[in-house]
């Protein structure tokens, strides 16, 4: 369990004046994380976290909550791993907006922002077939129910669905 308050200084958002007008921003995060395992190869992980976002000008209150579970198969004596999540989210918008880690390919390293309102499930499958050799692939999907454009200017994506595909392969000499 994990609580945390911030009190800071902030640009207004606003095209009122002349120069930017610094007003103060509170941010409180509350956040649960457990995990258990099942059975030697199957294991669970569980994560809630909700935000409050308030500005000292009325009306820019945001708050926002993530709902996520990951499943992790790993067999004793299997080259084989998969893990998976999936997770549900509901923002009022970027500034309560929230980050939770996910499991990438070797070296690779994915904390997505989420923010606006819809779910983000991903699954990356591991192989070491031989002591030289190992493989990963990762597919994520972010699907919004809140938009049908994502993201601006070149990134622009028609539609309200982002998805990734990573594979990578490792040769040991």
């Amino acid at each position: 369990v994990r609580y945390r308050f911030e009190r800071a200084l902030d640009n207004e958002n606003s095209n009122a004046y002349w120069f930017d007008k610094l007003l103060f921003v509170q941010k409180q995060r509350f956040r649960v994380k457990a995990g258990s395992a099942i059975s030697e190869t199957f294991s669970l992980k569980a994560l809630f976290e909700y935000v409050r976002y308030l500005e000292d000008s009325p009306g820019n209150d945001e708050q926002g909550s993530l709902l996520a579970l990951d499943i992790f198969y790993r067999p004793l004596h299997d080259r084989f791993r998969v893990s998976c999540r999936y997770a549900i989210f509901n923002t009022d918008g970027y500034a309560s907006r929230l980050y939770a880690y996910e499991h990438d390919v070797l070296y690779a390293s994915s904390m997505p922002s989420y923010y606006g309102k819809g779910f983000r499930t991903y699954l990356l499958f591991q192989y070491s077939p031989a002591r030289w050799f190992d493989a990963w692939l990762r597919l994520s999907l972010t699907s919004y129910t809140d938009r049908d454009i994502i993201g601006s200017g070149p990134d622009e994506i028609q539609g309200n669905k982002r998805a990734e595909i990573k594979l990578q392969c490792r040769f040991r000499l």
